[in-house]
């Protein structure tokens, strides 16, 4: 079987292993990561965003953190090819995805993927344990790697295992964590390993483990115990030990605001909260990473060249440019905001509405669902009330 062409969104301490190891494989791996830290091999491309690293992958691994994971399949949805399997790697509960899967259920076949074992021992060889239909495709494509344990069980099921254990692992950290700490305290820390030690098979290294790890992954495997405690509690559990746990790495948490995982969790806050404003689309990094090619032809209209050719044959110009099939499409069909949601600024887009001798309030009134002359008369009024039009959760309720 041909190997398939991979995408990997989150390019951390986990999914930067996934990359290197499966470019070693001879895997054509592309990949994104806002705040990319990690030394990627040379052979990995770089996407622009999440949308433009799925457009040809055939498997998607979403290594992001479970806070985010909603908000980048909802940015991949209409990028990712119908055939591709998408695998959500995240630490999160049965129920969130479930949530994935529904946003993608019409794009991509969805499969649960939890990653059952810390990363930078193994790579791409950790403990994979996988749920969803059709996860015995997943497993063929890497039928080279001997880690994949799969369930005939719907997505959530992988989750909720996992989640199962974090009881357990979580629960024995927190302990070791505390009881070092006293220890410390009461200047006894050879006493206390010893006794740590007598009960984990005498290995002090995990000691050390545990703690260390408490501290350095404190965000994501807190993200972890929240699901757990969110999971227990739909189950009418009691969540005492789990609740105990999630303290102790909150307080670690507490220590590590400016990590780049937290910067990075914000950024996607901030991101989420540009999404949920209507009527236009906000022209962050982003934004106009994934425009630069129609940006770049709207700028090549300023040549008088340019627009003789343009003129003679729109199609036949816009392909002399790498668009997307959908940018080239909304500058055919002269759509102005779809324009914008594909990247375009207003001020490079505005050059085509010149090409047509067209108005500011002919485009503007296009993009808000009126006449020229509606516009016109609106904005002379003083404009839109911002009255219901301040957020697109709000107007659908």
């Amino acid at each position: 079987m041909k190997k398939p062409k991979i995408a990997i969104l989150g390019l951390g301490e986990a999914g930067s292993h996934f990359a290197n190891d499966l470019a070693r494989l001879g895997y054509t791996v592309s990949g994104w990561d806002p705040d990319l830290k990690r030394t990627l091999d040379e052979k990995i491309h770089i996407a622009n965003n999440n949308a433009h690293a799925v457009e040809d992958a055939d498997v998607v691994f979403n290594v992001n953190l479970s806070s985010v994971a909603k908000s980048v399949a909802e940015e991949i949805k209409h990028c990712v090819k119908k055939e591709a399997i998408f695998c959500e790697m995240n630490t999160s509960s049965p129920f969130e995805k479930k949530e994935i899967q529904s946003i993608l259920k019409n794009e991509c076949t969805v499969l649960d993927v939890a990653i059952m074992a810390p990363v930078p021992k193994a790579g791409i060889q950790t403990p994979f344990l996988v749920s969803g239909e059709n996860a015995i495709a997943f497993r063929n494509y890497f039928s080279e790697l001997p880690n994949i344990q799969i369930i005939e069980a719907p997505v959530g099921k992988a989750a909720e295992l996992k989640l199962l254990r974090s009881i357990v692992y979580k629960g024995v950290a927190a302990v070791i964590c505390e009881a070092m700490e006293v220890a410390e305290k009461f200047d006894s820390v050879p006493f206390m390993e010893e006794q740590i030690s007598s009960i984990m098979g005498g290995d002090k290294n995990l000691i050390e483990r545990f703690v260390e790890g408490s501290k350095k992954h404190a965000i994501r495997r807190s993200h972890e115990m929240e699901a757990v405690t969110s999971m227990l509690k739909k189950e009418n559990l009691s969540a005492l030990m789990s609740k105990a746990a999630l303290d102790n790495l909150s307080r670690y948490v507490e220590t590590k605001k400016d990590d780049p995982s937290t910067i990075y969790e914000e950024k996607q806050k901030l991101k989420k909260a540009f999404l949920d404003i209507p009527g236009t689309y906000v022209f962050t990094p982003d934004h106009s990473r994934k425009g630069y090619e129609l940006n770049m032809f709207c700028m090549s209209l300023n040549e008088a060249e340019n627009r003789e050719k343009f003129r003679a044959d729109e199609k036949a110009y816009v392909d002399l440019f790498p668009m997307t099939e959908e940018q080239k499409q909304a500058v055919l069909n002269r759509e102005w905001l779809e324009m914008l949601r594909l990247g375009g600024n207003i001020y490079y887009t505005f050059k085509i509405a010149i090409f047509d001798r067209k108005s500011m309030q002919h485009v503007g009134g296009k993009m808000s669902g009126m006449t020229e002359e509606e516009f016109k008369d609106m904005m002379l009024s003083g404009g839109r009330s911002i009255i219901g039009n301040r957020s697109k959760i709000k107007q659908s309720k």
